[in-house]
């Protein structure tokens, strides 16, 4: 997908880019199926929200979730580098970028979606994650040591992902482990808002 909208037609970007063009003609189809603004094409980038920040910081990983999703999981996912996220995608980028595999087990978790969903993330039938109110969440201070087993599981799941292994004991086991940790009040009432929201 292209970002320079200068391009106005298909014949200009076969004649200045033929290389760019036969790379994303197999997907046209699929491309064309997207919500467009009148002024963008098929081979146009839908939305640039924050694109300097996510060239200047394209090599670092961070979080996507999609902006509004009928699951009844969440979906908050982790982007390896170098990539871009869609135009009806959220992503997050840590203050402290070792916190990402925590975050992104909290952020998945019983838990944290029933509080969002009790801060009125709901829009019909869907979750709407929004940046607002994700803006806004108040994350429990953990001690670090929880915090390290929930990034250890989660990296655990992402392996167990890509080698399509069944992972929810231990997805409960996160769930397990917040569970524990707010009812001994192990957090002792302190939040903290540590994301950062594009």
């Amino acid at each position: 997908m292209l970002i320079d909208d200068s391009i106005k037609d298909d014949q200009i970007l076969r004649e200045k880019y033929p290389n760019i063009f036969s790379k994303i003609s197999a997907w046209r189809n699929h491309m064309e199926e997207r919500y467009l603004p009148d002024n963008k094409k098929w081979f146009n980038w839908q939305a640039l929200r924050n694109y300097k920040f996510l060239v200047n910081n394209l090599m670092k990983k961070r979080i996507y979730v999609p902006t509004l999703d009928r699951h009844s999981y969440s979906r908050f996912s982790l982007g390896e580098e170098g990539l871009l996220p869609a135009g009806d995608t959220l992503f997050i980028h840590p203050f402290v970028e070792a916190d990402i595999f925590f975050l992104l087990g909290y952020l998945n978790s019983k838990f944290f979606r029933a509080y969002y969903l009790s801060k009125g993330g709901r829009r019909g039938g869907r979750i709407a994650w929004t940046q607002r109110l994700l803006e806004n969440i108040e994350i429990p201070l953990f001690p670090q040591e929880v915090k390290d087993k929930i990034a250890g599981i989660v990296m655990e799941i992402i392996n167990g992902v890509k080698h399509n292994q069944d992972v929810s004991k231990l997805e409960n086991e996160i769930d397990d482990l917040i569970n524990l940790s707010v009812k001994h009040n192990e957090t002792k009432s302190k939040y903290i808002r540590q994301l950062q929201l594009f």
